[in-house]
């Protein structure tokens, strides 16, 4: 179980403050060329299976299958079923695991007598569907034991909401959490606008990584991917997708991924079918995945083909109606692009307004200014650009912003 919890643990942790992935399509001609990394062209980069081998993905699915088949009748079983279930998500996309993972630890953790394992549980999933005040809460009841653990996410929380940046830049890398050092680096090199610094601590990083775990490398090469394919480089981006799936085949992160690169390359009939096998498996049309729903209605839209178009559109847009219920404060970030293409900006803007009350970050400016480029309001997009530079951060999507920015300065 301890060990369970420290995978989960350690992902979303890393991913809390990794939601953003690419602009919105408005906004993608413009990023400004970036050079590609000397790093990319290093031998063994990413790592192959041969290079660094890892227990077998098929290994993995089938023990966390057969653990998630075992008779429940503890309070200690029922949290490690829920933790199982969400490890399962993060590799596969499937919603009613997520659901069920995010609804079980709620509950748990809500018992008198819960222990640190479940308030350590409520509170990782909380955070990740940004419950930001829910995860607090349950962060204050551990105890002086899991101070270490409480520290780091209560730091992801802040630097996620905006509120500062974890102090993760000395020269030296903490013994022991050298893989968490060097990604999230990466991730500030990132939000930095520097793809080559970003780079760097993503290839040592494959390095300093120990465990014989196949998700977490196939996560770090996924990460890569969506580094370049922010900046412009959707042909690279397919090199390090195509290694986390060859080491954890139908991780849906990378397979999504994958998709918007086939999609941006012009490979739409293979752009179509990547889609359509992750919107099944994340749940099929009526409990899938809304995001990739919409995404491979925009794939048919580039294939003039209408109807279908039509029908995966009316499909996110009842997915997403159904996940704002649910959970309005993730998915009022998630939905955004979504009611941008369909040209719903009223719904839109009030998503993106909702999203900047809970999360006062670069990503969450940005997001309101892509709104307010589209509607147009030049004073809204203004406002938000200009706080979003306040950040000190500038992420490649705010760069794609520089040109319409110059009506700014003379606002």
């Amino acid at each position: 179980m301890r060990n369970l919890l420290r995978v989960i643990f350690l992902i979303a942790l890393l991913a809390l403050n990794a939601c953003k992935s690419t602009p919105t399509v408005q906004m993608q001609s413009a990023i400004p060329e970036t050079p590609l990394p000397a790093t990319l062209m290093l031998v063994n980069y990413p790592l192959s299976i041969s290079d660094r081998p890892t227990t077998a993905a098929a290994s993995v699915m089938a023990h966390l299958e057969g653990r998630l088949s075992l008779p429940i009748s503890t309070p200690e079983q029922s949290v490690a079923h829920a933790g199982l279930l969400y490890q399962r998500y993060q590799i596969t996309g499937r919603m009613a695991d997520l659901d069920a993972a995010y609804a079980s630890a709620k509950t748990l953790a809500s018992s008198a007598s819960a222990a640190d394992d479940a308030h350590l549980l409520w509170a990782t999933l909380a955070a990740y569907m940004h419950e930001f005040p829910e995860a607090q809460t349950a962060l204050a009841k551990l105890s002086p034991a899991q101070d270490k653990a409480k520290a780091a996410l209560l730091m992801q929380i802040k630097t996620a909401r905006g509120q500062g940046y974890a102090p993760v830049f000395s020269t030296e890398l903490s013994s022991g959490g050298e893989f968490s050092d060097l990604v999230q680096r990466a991730g500030h090199c990132v939000d930095s606008g520097d793809l080559d610094c970003a780079t760097q601590n993503y290839h040592q990083a494959q390095f300093v990584y120990a465990d014989s775990a196949p998700f977490p490398l196939a996560w770090l090469h996924t990460q890569q991917g969506i580094a370049l394919l922010r900046f412009g480089h959707p042909e690279w981006a397919l090199r390090f997708f195509d290694a986390a799936l060859a080491r954890m085949p139908g991780y849906f992160l990378a397979a999504e991924h994958r998709a918007e690169c086939l999609a941006s390359t012009d490979q739409l009939a293979a752009a179509r079918a990547e889609y359509l096998s992750i919107i099944e498996q994340t749940g099929g049309e009526q409990a899938g995945n809304p995001e990739f729903m919409a995404a491979l209605a925009a794939v048919e839209g580039e294939l003039e083909n209408q109807p279908e178009m039509l029908r995966w559109q009316k499909l996110a847009r009842q997915g997403f109606a159904a996940r704002l219920v649910k959970y309005p404060n993730a998915y009022a970030q998630h939905a955004v692009d979504f009611y941008l293409q369909i040209n719903d900006l009223a719904q839109a803007e009030k998503l993106a307004l909702q999203n900047l009350q809970l999360r006062q970050d670069v990503g969450s400016y940005v997001l309101l200014a892509e709104v307010a480029l589209a509607k147009p309001d030049t004073k809204q997009f203004c406002g938000a650009y200009q706080n979003a530079l306040k950040t000190g951060l500038m992420p490649p999507e705010l760069m794609a912003m520089r040109a319409q920015a110059v009506a700014c300065s003379t606002e």
